[in-house]
Order: structure tokens, then C-alpha cells, then sequence
């Protein structure tokens, strides 16, 4: 059956992270202390050391519980984290200094292959992102779109933290069917993880290709899932999946 809609995953499919963690985490500490100085408390060392940590923890525990959380409700946690040491105003200006490193210094950068399958791909169907986000949120995954020019590729951008509901659950993909008037059958997902992708095609109905640089091309027969059409290891060969079936 030919595909009408393509739908992404962003993280680890399209896109990396720059460095390793602990580069990040210098370069982070790094910004945390210039604009700790610059509002003259110095002495708060300790909050360049664990500021992301402690929003990037209570980030993924309210995931858990299958709450997409808030930026008040992060910035009171950080409050109640650091007592009275540390202003409301000042850990909201570490959190946007975040979201900033994010589109700088820390800018992700494209697996290989990214940027041509976007092209390519978004000229044959309607291309959209379905992702999940945490600490980094949908906004600034916008905005590394459009430091590459790539936002404009995309029909559409469903995050969690927008849609209030993570991968599995059927809502981006109920979204894409009431967007394009199709099926989900007409839709073929593409991301890495068979818990998430794999998932969301199992309980939609949709079909998945999985892209992940460890595994080998296996065209899927039969298998525990029978929504993943394929399994690769690059876009190059999820594009060539997609123009065959089309």
C-alpha cells in the first residue's frame, strides 16, 4: 500500500546532540556562572553544578507519571530545591539561558543524511515530526529547525510537551489523520526505538520504519509487530524503503 503522510521521530533520527555529556555539562556550567555573575551572586557555584540535573530530573519523573509538565511548576521545583538562596527571577533566566545554549553552543546537529532526506522527502509527501521532549522543549526544536532552514519542510510539529501526552499514545497520529483527511494505514512513521516508533504504529495502526546504525537492513516478514515494515540503518536506505512502497 503506497504512503500518503511521513512522520518522524526528531532525537536520534534526525538529529543528535553535539559532544559528549560531560561537554554539555561544561558548557552549560559555563553559562550558568556568566549569568550568575552578571547578576552579581557569585557565591552560587553550586547552582551552575546541578541546575539542569535538578530540572531535567523532575522533568522525566512527572513524564512518569504521565503528566507533561510545566515550566512554573519546574521553576517552583527548582524554588523548593534551592530554598531562599536563589530568586524565581533568576532560575527563570538559567531555564531561558538554557533554551538559548540549545540554539548556540549546544546546537544539535544532523545525523548523517538528515538534511537531503528532508528535502527529498517533503517534496513527495507531507512530512511531519513526532517527538517526544523533555528539558529541550518543542519551542527550541523549532528554533534548530530553523537555524538549518528546515523548518519550512514540515506540514507539522507534534511535540509531547504540546501535545500533553508522550509516544505511544494515538493523539499525534489522530492529529495527522484529521489534518490530511486519511487512515492510518496512509501514514508511515520513521523513528529509532521499537518501545516508542514501534509502539505508536502497533497501537494507531499505522506502519513504522525503524532507523537505528546498529542494526542491518532486514526487510520485516513477520514479527511480534506487524505495523514495523522494515528495520535499517540509515535514512539513506528509509528513503529508498519509502519509494518503493509508494
Amino acid at each position: 500500500m503506497k504512503a500518503k503522510v511521513v512522520s518522524i521521530d526528531y532525537w536520534e533520527t534526525l538529529f543528535v546532540h553535539v559532544g559528549n555529556p560531560s561537554f554539555r555539562k561544561n558548557v552549560r556550567k559555563e553559562c550558568y556562572d556568566k549569568h550568575l555573575v552578571a547578576l552579581g551572586l557569585n557565591e552560587l557555584a553550586n547552582v551552575s553544578n546541578s541546575f539542569f540535573d535538578v530540572i531535567d530530573k523532575e522533568v522525566k519523573l512527572t513524564w512518569q507519571t504521565g503528566i507533561s509538565p510545566k515550566r512554573d511548576d519546574l521553576i517552583k521545583h527548582a524554588a523548593r530545591y534551592y530554598g531562599q538562596s536563589v530568586s524565581i527571577a533568576t532560575l527563570e533566566k538559567l531555564l531561558d539561558a538554557t533554551y538559548e545554549l540549545y540554539t548556540k553552543q549546544l546546537l544539535p546537529h544532523p545525523v548523517e543524511g538528515a538534511i537531503d532526506f528532508i528535502h527529498e522527502v517533503a517534496s513527495q509527501w507531507p512530512l511531519y515530526i513526532i517527538s517526544d521532549t523533555y528539558t529541550i522543549v518543542g519551542n527550541v526544536l523549532d528554533r534548530v529547525l530553523l537555524e538549518y532552514d528546515l523548518l519550512r519542510y514540515f506540514k507539522g510539529r507534534l511535540y509531547s510537551d504540546q501535545l500533553g501526552k508522550k509516544k505511544p499514545h494515538p493523539i499525534s497520529i489522530q492529529h495527522i489523520i484529521e489534518q490530511e483527511t486519511i487512515t492510518a494505514e496512509d501514514i508511515v512513521h520513521i523513528g529509532d526505538l521499537e518501545e516508542t516508533d514501534g509502539e505508536l504504529a502497533r497501537c494507531t495502526g499505522c506502519r513504522c520504519i525503524l532507523v537505528n546504525p546498529q542494526i542491518g537492513r532486514d526487510f520485516i516478514q513477520a514479527a511480534p509487530n506487524d505495523r514495523i515494515i522494515a528495520r535499517c540503518s540509515s535514512l539513506y536506505e528509509a528513503k529508498e524503503i519509502l519509494i518503493a512502497i509508494r
